[in-house]
């Protein structure tokens, strides 16, 4: 629940810790007692081995770990994740003629770690060095927020809900216009909020709030006083007010969501968690997103443009909406978006991965959970990938975030450059090019 980072970190979970009773299904006891923490935490690669054999890995729900963290790090999708991160190792350590624990002494786990990150695997709180190998990055264009326009739908404020908002280290919140209605003259009051720890989704720390009176059909300005110290994201959160309507947009922008002080009653009892018990639980409020087709986004205009997808994003390290977007996004007018990483002297080239973005702010445990789409509208569909002027690959019909070219034979180039031709249906956005 602490979150602790571990120096071998390798992996993440987020999932609840789900106990359950004892005596199975005749206990007296609720089938489960849920948990949460405020956000992701890290897997150690040192709980992924036997303590007794060498050359024995140990994955799936058979790491080395607590009752209450296998709670949590049991579910499927991070045992598949771990599955991958002890393949990844296996190799390395047969590449490298060393034992499973060898690997974990500190001067060595690096290896690991970047090998992993190179490929697509993240870990919080971690980025990758130098991913484009020093390269200089230019774009077609890119992506500035200014406005999100009303598609002409509204939605009752019956219920608290905030948006999320990137800003940057010295960064000062503009001021923002929301659309508004009421039938009758109504106050609503509008907080800003963010999270104690860098990283967490919780808005735990009050930061300025205002009321503004509302009736007629209009836009209503909302000027907090904030200036960020580091990288984070903030809580824009209107407090409920059923006499309220709120414009809504259909445009829909990767890192940038809405979510909801409300209930999930698969995994919750109340829309706050209560310690209860001798856990190290922390209490908090819920604040959920709503999962596609669902997820919205309010009409919006800044009275200065916020830069949350520029190119230099490309060559952060950071694969994942994190402390910011880490995203780069080109312009809604782009009808061809262009990367183009280019050195100033010849580089060695093995492989290339990129990150794109199919949607992380959505939650996907498995197919048996349903899913609205079989694929997601971020998704680059199709592109093409040039390495100086000889085109590497042409992809149609590609459905996965992270694609990996390995060229046949080591080449010598000076420039790469990436067409994204077309998307599912929103907008394109990547993260990475990675370079081996």
């Amino acid at each position: 629940m602490s979150r602790r980072d571990h120096y071998d970190a390798v992996g993440y979970g987020g999932w609840s810790i789900d106990l359950h009773p004892a005596d199975g299904v005749y206990s007296k006891h609720d089938g489960c007692r849920q948990f949460h923490s405020k956000g992701t935490y890290t897997i150690p690669y040192r709980s992924l081995y036997s303590r007794s054999m060498e050359n024995l890995f140990l994955t799936g729900r058979l790491i080395s770990a607590s009752h209450v963290a296998f709670g949590s790090a049991r579910v499927m999708c991070t045992c598949g994740l771990l599955g991958e991160v002890v393949g990844r190792a296996a190799a390395l350590c047969h590449q490298q003629q060393i034992t499973a624990p060898q690997l974990a002494e500190q001067n060595r786990i690096g290896s690991l770690q970047r090998h992993l990150q190179q490929t697509g695997c993240y870990i919080p709180r971690q980025w990758l060095s130098d991913p484009a190998s020093g390269a200089h990055v230019s774009t077609s264009s890119e992506w500035q927020l200014t406005e999100l326009p009303a598609n002409g739908t509204w939605k009752a404020l019956n219920e608290h809900m905030a948006l999320l908002l990137p800003l940057k280290a010295g960064e000062i919140l503009p001021e923002l216009n929301f659309t508004l209605r009421a039938g009758s003259p109504q106050l609503l009051k509008i907080r800003l909020l963010g999270s104690e720890r860098a990283g967490n989704f919780t808005p735990d720390t009050p930061l300025d709030e205002c009321e503004i009176s509302v009736f007629e059909a209009g836009e209503y300005s909302v000027q907090f006083h904030y200036q960020s110290a580091r990288d984070e994201y903030l809580f824009i959160v209107y407090e409920s007010n059923e006499h309220i309507d709120i414009a809504l947009s259909d445009v829909q922008l990767p890192g940038i969501m809405t979510v909801f002080n409300g209930l999930n009653a698969k995994v919750a009892k109340h829309t706050r968690q209560v310690a209860d018990g001798n856990y190290g639980v922390d209490e908090f409020d819920f604040w959920l997103p709503r999962r596609q087709p669902n997820q919205i986004l309010p009409a919006l205009r800044l009275a200065s443009p916020l830069r949350c997808y520029a190119p230099e994003n490309l060559v952060n390290g950071r694969l994942r909406p994190e402390q910011h977007t880490n995203a780069w996004v080109p312009a809604a007018d782009d009808s061809l978006p262009t990367v183009t990483w280019r050195w100033e002297r010849p580089q060695t080239l093995r492989a290339l991965t990129l990150v794109f973005d199919n949607d992380f702010d959505n939650a996907m445990e498995t197919v048996q959970m349903g899913h609205a789409l079989a694929v997601t509208p971020h998704c680059v569909t199709h592109y093409r990938l040039w390495v100086d002027n000889t085109l590497l690959a042409e992809v149609f019909d590609n459905r996965h975030s992270v694609c990996e070219h390995r060229l046949p034979e080591t080449i010598s180039a000076q420039q790469v450059k990436l067409e994204m031709v077309k998307t599912a249906g929103s907008i394109a956005a990547l993260y990475s090019l990675n370079v081996r």
